[in-house]
């Protein structure tokens, strides 16, 4: 069993793991390779992107030059 210190470790070493994998769109195949498949889901995002399209401002949208 480890102790305090080395959980608080292994913690923050895992959490470390994990961002960086997210940052560099490696998480997927972290999950992946620490058996958590069922933790990747398809990507739907909210957000979606369009160079198309046109920015909304909602609120006060007064300009001062």
């Amino acid at each position: 069993m480890l102790n305090l210190n080395c959980l608080e470790y292994v913690i923050d070493a895992v959490t470390a793991k994990i961002y960086l994998a997210n940052r560099m769109n490696e998480l997927e195949h972290l999950l992946e390779s620490w058996g958590f498949q069922e933790l990747i889901k398809p990507c739907t995002s909210f957000y979606e992107t369009c160079k198309d399209g046109k920015i909304v401002v909602i609120g006060n949208s007064q300009v001062f030059v």
